[in-house]
């Protein structure tokens, strides 16, 4: 009898450990899986999860190693049908500002990391998407750059959005390392009349001033169109770093001036020419017009004879067709600076 009471006692401890083993073994993973994911401890961005449409998440089992120093990362892993999202202003942006981050994301391929930039304003949408990927193909950050084209204040919104089904991969998306550096600041440095002028025949010309990297160097004329038709004529050449230090020449009505950016209608770099080429610029409507030609460099390197030139600027001769000779303005130098996005 003692031995049977003494083996009902072993049975009743082993179930009595296991039970407590079990306890313990699921108390250690839900505490091990649940850690929080540093993924707000970046200096750029916002320091809270604002806009979030779903809260609560821990962000638990994340596999991805490269954690740290997250600018936002998603909270709605698990959550069908829903957006987790981050909105920044940039501010006083000039044209040819560049907007660069990394992001990371895995997902199934219909829940997407989606990136929008638009001016402020106006409402995020489908026209100013500029990011738009899923899912598990990709497991470390790459980086994406954005270039502005016109000056203005911006908005951007980074969301994780979510369909109605089905969870892959990690199930979440994040941006880290926020770097913005800003388009030229218009600026009379280096103003000088050696470098501009009128030829005996009626004709101007142009010479960029020295140009230190980072800076831009430019001149506009005034044109007035009379007649529709009218054809521009110039000869250009460029002896330069290719691909990072640009000839640049834009055409723009004179209102359209704060945007003149999106009327370039020659961009140039290198060294393969030698000698000068000619470009010729038909006008479609009459009205107020002005040229700008500028010589852009970027941060680093020289190449070549680092300068651009424009020559023999004036308008073709027709008996039918007649533009009137631009007025020349001023050669001015600009700089480039570096901004932060605002919190």
């Amino acid at each position: 009898m003692r031995h049977i009471n003494y083996i009902i006692n072993l049975l009743i401890l082993a179930l009595v450990s296991g039970s407590i083993f079990t306890s313990c073994k699921d108390d250690f993973e839900d505490n091990f899986y649940t850690l929080p994911v540093p993924y707000l401890s970046g200096t750029e961005g916002n320091s809270s999860n604002t806009g979030n449409t779903n809260s609560g998440n821990t962000n638990s089992g994340n596999t991805n190693t490269e954690e740290e120093d997250l600018a936002w990362e998603s909270t709605n892993k698990g959550q069908s049908s829903s957006v987790s999202y981050n909105e920044y202003t940039i501010t006083d942006v000039r044209a040819g500002a560049v907007l660069t981050f990394e992001y990371y994301v895995s997902s199934e391929s219909y829940d997407y990391l989606n990136v929008y930039i638009y001016p402020s304003g106006n409402s995020y949408s489908d026209t100013y998407r500029v990011l738009h990927v899923s899912g598990t193909t990709y497991t470390t950050f790459r980086t994406f750059s954005y270039t502005f084209s016109e000056a203005g204040d911006y908005e951007m919104r980074v969301e994780y959005k979510k369909d109605s089904s089905v969870d892959t991969g990690e199930d979440r998306a994040a941006v880290r390392n926020f770097n913005f550096t800003n388009g030229p600041e218009e600026s009379t440095q280096g103003e000088t009349s050696s470098n501009y002028g009128q030829n005996a025949d009626g004709t101007y010309w142009w010479t960029s001033p020295a140009t230190d990297n980072g800076h831009v160097s430019w001149h506009t004329w005034n044109l007035t169109i009379s007649k529709v038709g009218a054809t521009l004529k110039f000869d250009y050449r460029v002896s330069s770093e290719s691909n990072y230090d640009f000839l640049n020449v834009y055409i723009y009505p004179a209102s359209q001036e704060s945007s003149y950016s999106s009327y370039r209608i020659l961009h140039e770099s290198g060294t393969t020419y030698s000698y000068f080429r000619t470009y010729n610029y038909t006008f479609t409507a009459t009205g107020s017009y002005i040229m700008r030609a500028e010589y852009s460099k970027d941060g680093s390197t020289i190449a070549g004879e680092d300068k651009a030139w424009i020559q023999n600027l004036g308008f073709l001769s027709s008996s039918s067709v007649k533009g009137e000779t631009p007025k020349y303005g001023k050669t001015r130098i600009s700089e480039r600076n570096i901004y932060k996005i605002s919190r």
